[in-house]
């Protein structure tokens, strides 16, 4: 797989995943602190290195934000590993039993 590093091929989508990540993950904790920003007005939270969350674009009033956004995670999780096996010709390995992380990478370093 490319370095993560490498501005034009691993790290630029790899940092839309990630960026995504993060404004989910804030989505999933910090919902209520979202919710009474948006009550006074504010119209966007922005977290490190320029992530942004426009409030008025999100339901702050969802009562099940926990695991809603907990599922929204999941679902990204899986696309980002579908898309790196894509970007590392290893699609083979989704058919893989999943057998914890150790085992996962293990494959992959085999596979390069």
């Amino acid at each position: 797989m490319p370095a993560t590093g490498e501005e034009d091929q691993w790290y630029k989508w790899v940092r839309e995943f990630i960026y995504d990540s993060k404004r989910i993950l804030t989505l999933r904790n910090q919902l209520p602190l979202l919710q009474w920003a948006h009550q006074y007005g504010y119209e966007c939270a922005e977290r490190k290195e320029g992530i942004q969350i426009t409030l008025w674009e999100i339901d702050t009033d969802r009562a099940d934000h926990r695991s809603y956004y907990a599922d929204r995670h999941l679902d990204r999780t899986r696309k980002f590993v579908e898309t790196a096996l894509e970007a590392a010709d290893a699609t083979h390995l989704q058919q893989e039993t999943d057998d914890g992380k150790r085992a996962f990478g293990d494959r992959l370093r085999k596979n390069a």
